[in-house]
């Protein structure tokens, strides 16, 4: 009984784990599509909303070294859209 608690218990902490990794693999994506669709006007900080709720993923790019990993996803979605 015990060996199936622990085994229950560790296989909720790596589901926990997951999910919280594919969340913010999600929210980090989520910035390519949103320059796809926003006029330029809108990613030059008319919105503060976006840039609040992007305000970590800018965190993330400047002080780790997923920086210009995600440098180069935004720039290439900036690229398709044509500029």
């Amino acid at each position: 009984m015990e060996a199936e608690h622990q085994t229950s218990l560790v296989g909720r902490i790596g589901w926990l784990i997951g999910s919280c990794l594919l969340a913010f693999v999600l929210y980090a994506a989520s910035v390519g599509p949103l320059i796809y669709v926003l006029p330029r006007s809108a990613r030059e900080g008319h919105f503060p909303i976006l840039t609040m709720f992007y305000k970590p993923l800018v965190w993330v790019a400047d002080h780790t070294p997923m920086g210009p990993v995600l440098e180069a996803y935004v720039t290439w979605w900036r690229e398709l859209k044509g500029g």
